[in-house]
């Protein structure tokens, strides 16, 4: 059921949707896709919630589990690589 606030709501989320959605690509393609270690465990952890453990131990590096320590690396990198496109990083540190 829609409420009358989620009608009034509905045109400003889509006026905004492509946007989103475009970022959403750019910064997945910045991190190597959804097929790259690094995308995946974006999409899987930050984007839907999965633990880092569950991801590394069903996801992980092209289907195999990855041990918790190189998960944890992959998605440090992940995050740092995703600053840098957003623009979050002061020049100095940016690679």
């Amino acid at each position: 059921k829609v409420t009358g606030v989620q009608t009034c709501a509905l045109p400003i989320w889509r006026r905004g949707y492509s946007t989103k959605l475009r970022r959403m690509f750019a910064a997945m393609d910045a991190l190597g896709a959804d097929d790259s270690p690094p995308g995946s465990c974006i999409w899987f952890v930050v984007g839907l919630e999965v633990s880092l453990r569950e991801w590394s131990a069903r996801q992980g590096w092209c289907g195999r589990a990855v041990s918790a320590s190189i998960a944890c690396g992959i998605l440090v990198a992940a995050l740092g690589t995703l600053a840098n496109h957003f623009g979050l990083l002061p020049r100095s540190h940016a690679a």
